[in-house]
C-alpha cells in the first residue's frame, strides 16, 4: 500500500508520459534493441527470461545514472547555498 498521494500522482505521471505520443513510438525500437530480435520474432515466440533480464537491468542502469546526477547536483546546491555568504561577498552584493 502507498502511504503517501504524491507516489500515486507520480506513478500515474510516469504513465502518462510514457503513453505520450512522442514516447510510445520508441517503445518497439526500445525491445528490438533488448532483446535482440525483430518484431517479428517477437510476436511468434513466448515469454522470453533474456529480455526481461536486459530490459531490467537497462531500466536499473538508467535509474542508477539519474540518482546519482540528482544526487550530485543536490550536492553541490547544498554546498553553493551553505557558502553563499562568502560568494556575496566575493562577488560584491
Amino acid at each position: 500500500m502507498v502511504g503517501s498521494p504524491s507516489l500515486l500522482l507520480a506513478l500515474a505521471a510516469g504513465i502518462v508520459s510514457f503513453v505520450s505520443p512522442c514516447c510510445l513510438p520508441l517503445v518497439p525500437g526500445y525491445l528490438a534493441t533488448v532483446s535482440g530480435t525483430g518484431a517479428d520474432e517477437l510476436r511468434n515466440g513466448g515469454f522470453d527470461r533474456r529480455v526481461l533480464g536486459r530490459s531490467l537491468l537497462f531500466v536499473g542502469s538508467f535509474s542508477t545514472i539519474f540518482v546519482l546526477s540528482g544526487l550530485a547536483a543536490t550536492a553541490l546546491g547544498s554546498w553553493l547555498f551553505t557558502n553563499r555568504p562568502a560568494f556575496e561577498r566575493v562577488s560584491g552584493c
